[in-house]
């Protein structure tokens, strides 16, 4: 299997679908967004950290504060095990 690359993350804004389809991988980008959203809304320490950095639910972008706090909470992409 081929290692993805995820450098591209750490640095700018990026669409949540981007980084939704890091963490969980699907033919449809809105199930990647749906299942992120859905991980960080049953986390709470996960949810606490993203609204300190102003993350509201319905964001479209995610600023690299925001992505730093699912980076530190999640790992990176390649690493992370959700399951």
């Amino acid at each position: 299997m081929r290692d993805i690359n995820y450098d591209f993350i750490l640095t700018g804004c990026h669409p949540f679908s981007t980084i939704a389809a890091c963490y969980f991988p699907s033919g449809y980008i809105s199930s990647s967004s749906r299942s992120l959203r859905r991980y960080i809304r049953s986390h709470g320490a996960l949810l606490a950290d993203m609204l300190a950095v102003e993350y509201d639910e319905h964001d479209n972008i995610l600023t690299p504060a925001q992505i730093a706090v699912l980076i530190r909470h999640l790992g990176v992409p390649s690493e992370a095990s959700l399951v």
